[in-house]
């Protein structure tokens, strides 16, 4: 239950409440996730006056304000085209019109491509308070716990790479059952990404010799529950992944 709700205009006052242990204070975006929220008594801190909604490209880098909806995204025209599908394929367009970047990375799981994006991407996010700079790889690695003690205010993917996506799902139009995300740079550095299952995706290889994708895939999904249909969903990442190595 939501029992305060603040609207602060600086980044200052809005961490300053954002610290807070009683009530627990959460950061407020679109409220796709919040409002449906039955837990604790919690208070929201809106962020929508502190100017962390614009998208905008420096040099080769898109950065994505945390308040940013998930439709400013796909509406930038420097936003890269395959990026843009992985958004998509999120949500519908209502959801995106109020859904944020940074509400979808907090809140998303395996299933997410706009997460899938993101880390085979290597984006980094910039957490205040101090301006620190963190990878989406490391932060997921403990997100419940960076949440709580950092907020997001920016995401940053590079423009330098091509982005690669596929899934098989029930139908074209259906969360994945299984994904495969690969991000590659001119260097020939290929980061390959399997979602479809868990707390969030999973980087199966960071490397330039792809001879070893098969391999780290199955090293990927030998981290998988016997139950969670590990050898169906391991076959059909090998599968795809050699699809998109391929084009």
């Amino acid at each position: 239950m939501i029992v305060e709700y603040h609207r602060p205009e600086t980044l200052q006052a809005a961490l300053e409440l954002l610290s807070r242990k009683n009530p627990r204070t959460l950061p407020l975006g679109g409220g796709t996730h919040l409002s449906h929220y039955r837990g604790e008594p919690i208070a929201v801190v809106d962020l929508h006056n502190l100017g962390l909604g614009k998208v905008e490209r420096t040099g080769n880098s898109l950065k994505i304000g945390a308040a940013a909806t998930l439709q400013d995204v796909v509406n930038f025209e420097d936003t890269p085209s395959m990026f843009k599908e992985l958004v998509r394929f999120e949500t519908n367009y209502n959801l995106r019109q109020s859904a944020t970047a940074a509400g979808t990375l907090v809140s998303g799981d395996g299933k997410s491509p706009f997460i899938c994006g993101l880390l085979a991407l290597d984006a980094f996010l910039v957490l205040e308070p101090g301006g620190k700079e963190v990878t989406v790889e490391n932060w997921l690695g403990n997100r419940s716990e960076n949440r709580a003690i950092a907020l997001i205010t920016t995401l940053v993917i590079p423009l330098d790479t091509v982005l690669k996506y596929d899934f098989v799902g029930r139908s074209p139009v259906d969360i994945p059952i299984v994904s495969v995300t690969i991000g590659k740079w001119t260097s020939g550095r290929t980061r390959v990404v399997i979602g479809g299952f868990g707390a969030y995706p999973v980087l199966a290889m960071d490397g330039t010799d792809l001879s070893k994708v098969d391999y780290s895939i199955k090293n990927a999904c030998s981290q998988l529950h016997p139950t969670n249909n590990s050898e169906y969903i391991l076959e059909i990442a090998k599968t795809l992944a050699g699809r998109l190595v391929g084009k």
